[in-house]
């Protein structure tokens, strides 16, 4: 592990989005900071940490900027957990937990007891911190195990004595004493042959069991300051136990569909944080449970990002919006703003015609529009208000064209952006069964399923409806000159002909199982991977056969069902690239000649999940489900030899 601040962070500028990594060749440009996993205050709030896909990042509170971010061993980091003291930080991905030293950044101990059939599903320290727990499931299994080592040298600790059938999992959390710890479970009943959601208390002294709490269920635990009560917090609920007596003696469940973060203060009141969902444009409060009082409230500027705080002794809330921290204190008004770059998961990229502006959609967040000749920018954001689910195409004049379900009135809305004009609304079968995931357009064409199958296509200037192919579909796709359109049956592409309905490939016969495939501008081509053949395959559709086969990757997956493709604007490339087998780190963003086969460019980046080539075909775009966007140059590979 070491401690590599990426940048001398600016406190003038604190959106620091942009910088580079030493080992990656061609690598021009980057933006993201990594999807959030975890997030965690120190014991003083001074301090907190983020867990992402490539490390720890390390923050300032009162400036809310980045002073480390630690990487190494710490790749692909899940769990984050900062010790009472506030001088160690424990990280966890599925397999290992690793300690270390804040100030130093060196390495204290290395936790290694997951394997291939074992994952980490939380951390936590003690209130002395010189014990770290954790809880770890068998995949597959029925058993789940909690383990306790010494956090100074790592060594394990012998704990429980009772074997609780079931899979354990986040929430994990000890008593203010450390004699009491509890977690949630889903439990089996051997009798009834069902499982069931409980919430299981240790007594860390004697390793037996000293509550179950059957029905309870808890995305949040915590102890009273005298431990006698444990808090739960779900989706819109509130409860409280007495440990002693094992009964339920506080129920509270008026708080809409938010997530809810339960905290003590010290003189022992309970507070509850709510995080509203994604789509729900509700402001974000905490209350005085018993009360019923609200202490503070956060209108809703920004999307809030469910699940990523961390509530401190109920005076200190740390939480995050779409770009933007926000820290909260007892007895302000306000919360503290700052600003990041850790978005959700880039689902598609998309170059503006003029090569100047990139666009991704962002799973939960709205579509990121980022300007590739001034990297060091801040990205923008463009997110209807109460909508959600989008996709985008581009106008014959180069305007960027934006489609979005609205959850409110089971609408999709199609708008120009920045064209003033109001948007085109769809409606019809989408107003009551549209399967909002489904969305896609492709020139000048709208197209989604509703949730019998059936695929509805729109003109997208005007909204009318062009055809309704009835049947079992899944998530259909359109090809980039809109005379194609492609639809999923268990894993496997079948291709039509949108006009005639013509089958154009049978994945019966050809077998083409990729999850993910790419046409090419001019819709002749189709990449997808063939499982017998265990190849990338160019399938010519009208002719129906194919045209090359490309040897599979060493490193990739080999299902070829996590695989992504895209070709170049002049068809002569083709863009490939595979989720990171787990576990290692091999799979690479790569470039192939589509005449010869052979591959011109290898690139690191491990679970790169969507590709997209810039106009005049200078610069390669990979995003990773991670949450960060990275520019290659490739304007050395010059034109295939014909």
């Amino acid at each position: 592990m070491r401690c590599r601040p990426p940048f001398q962070p600016d406190r003038g500028n604190p959106n620091i989005s942009q910088w580079s990594l030493p080992d990656s060749k061609g690598l021009t440009a980057r933006l993201g900071q990594c999807r959030i996993n975890d997030l965690a205050l120190s014991p003083d709030a001074a301090y907190f940490a983020a867990a992402c896909n490539e490390g720890v990042w390390w923050y300032d509170a009162a400036s809310m900027s980045p002073i480390a971010l630690w990487t190494g061993d710490t790749l692909d980091s899940r769990f984050v957990a900062v010790s009472p003291s506030g001088r160690h930080v424990a990280t966890a991905n599925f397999r290992t937990i690793r300690i270390l030293d804040i100030e130093s950044g060196n390495l204290n101990a290395v936790l290694q007891d997951a394997t291939e059939t074992r994952w980490i599903d939380a951390i936590t320290f003690s209130p002395d911190g010189k014990r770290l727990a954790a809880i770890m499931n068998n995949r597959g299994g029925d058993s789940g195990n909690l383990h306790i080592w010494d956090a100074e040298t790592g060594e394990k600790i012998p704990l429980l004595k009772e074997n609780i059938t079931g899979h354990w999992h986040k929430p994990l959390t000890f008593s203010p004493d450390g004699r009491l710890m509890a977690c949630s479970s889903d439990s089996y009943d051997r009798e009834n042959h069902c499982y069931y959601q409980c919430v299981t208390v240790w007594n860390t002294e004697t390793g037996t069991v000293a509550a179950h709490l059957k029905g309870a269920e808890a995305r949040n635990l915590c102890f009273s300051p005298c431990g006698q009560y444990l808090a739960a917090g779900d989706r819109g609920s509130v409860h409280v136990w007495d440990i002693n007596s094992r009964k339920l003696v506080q129920s509270h469940s008026d708080y809409g569909e938010r997530f809810m973060h339960v905290s003590y203060t010290p003189e022992g009141v309970l507070r509850a944080a709510g995080q509203p969902s994604w789509n729900e444009r509700r402001s974000l409060c905490v209350w005085d449970v018993e009360q019923g009082q609200v202490v503070f409230a956060d209108e809703p500027s920004a999307a809030h990002t469910p699940g990523y705080a961390d509530f401190l002794n109920g005076t200190t809330l740390a939480y995050m919006t779409v770009f933007e921290w926000r820290i909260w204190n007892n007895g302000e008004e306000e919360p503290r703003v700052g600003q990041h770059t850790h978005f959700s998961c880039p689902e598609s990229l998309r170059f503006l015609q003029d090569g100047k502006t990139l666009a991704s959609v962002l799973t939960h967040d709205g579509v990121l529009l980022w300007d590739v000749q001034s990297t060091h920018s801040p990205p923008r954001l463009i997110r209807p208000k109460d909508e959600g689910y989008f996709s985008l195409d581009t106008a014959p004049d180069g305007k960027l064209i934006l489609a979005s379900f609205s959850e409110s009135d089971r609408a999709v809305r199609v708008r120009t952006i920045d064209s003033g004009a109001k948007p085109i609304e769809h409606k019809g079968l989408i107003t009551e069964e549209v399967d909002e995931e489904s969305l896609t357009m492709a020139a000048g064409i709208f197209c989604h399923t509703n949730m019998d199958g059936d695929v509805c296509l729109w003109d997208v200037q005007t909204g009318a409806s062009i055809r309704i192919w009835e049947g079992l579909y899944y998530k259909p796709s359109l090809s980039p000159d809109g005379n194609y359109m492609a639809y999923r049956i268990d894993g496997a592409w079948n291709v039509w002909d949108r006009k005639s309905g013509e089958c154009k490939l049978d994945s019966e016969k050809k077998r083409i199982v990729s999850y993910n495939f790419a046409c090419s501008p001019d819709g002749r081509w189709m990449a997808g991977y063939e499982h017998s053949e265990k190849a990338i395959v160019l399938w010519d559709i009208e002719r129906r056969e194919a045209r090359l086969r490309i040897a599979w990757p060493e490193g990739w997956d080999l299902s070829g069902t996590d695989c992504f493709y895209a070709f170049s604007p002049c068809g002569l490339y083709l863009g490939g690239s595979s989720e990171n087998v787990f576990g290692t780190e091999e799979s690479a963003v790569q470039i192939w000649s589509v005449d010869t086969g052979e591959r011109l460019a290898v690139y690191a980046y491990p679970g790169a999940d969507c590709l997209a080539f810039s106009p005049d075909g200078s610069m390669l775009a990979a995003a990773s489900f991670g949450g960060t966007i990275r520019l290659y140059d490739i304007a050395h590979l010059g034109d295939p030899a014909p």
